[in-house]
């Protein structure tokens, strides 16, 4: 704040004509140290935006790679949830030799077919009408 206000007093100085050329003016290459003064200040905020813009890429990139790390466990735990209902697919009820489908696929037929081999192999129900 102190320098914005110093600047501002210099520039304010240099318009009333209190301060000669030569106070304002580099001897050797002709640029005015105001003008310099604040171009330096541009390139500094601008290395600041920059190194923020950098964080906000990085941290976009974390989030996203957990963000996918969060979808595989989802797909996953879902994977594993189905292959628990698959093993719970067929429900026996009471005695009867017939299963009731809890859910549908390709996976619940194999299910009923191994099912059906196991039976044909041991029926303790088969003397139960």
């Amino acid at each position: 704040m102190i320098t914005v206000q110093r600047e501002h007093s210099d520039m304010h100085r240099e318009r009333e004509g209190c301060m000669e050329r030569s106070e304002t003016v580099c001897c050797y290459c002709g640029v005015s140290y105001l003008i310099f003064n604040e171009f330096h200040q541009l390139n500094i905020q601008l290395a600041q935006q920059e190194a923020e813009l950098q964080e906000l890429r990085e941290t976009a990139q974390r989030e996203k790679t957990q963000r996918e790390a969060l979808e595989l466990g989802r797909l996953e735990w879902e994977k594993a949830l189905q292959m628990q209902q698959i093993c719970l697919c067929t429900v026996w009820v009471g005695h009867s030799r017939y299963a009731h489908m809890v859910s549908w696929g390709s996976a619940c037929l194999c299910v009923v077919k191994s099912m059906v081999h196991w039976q044909s192999q041991f029926t303790p129900w088969s003397n139960v009408s």
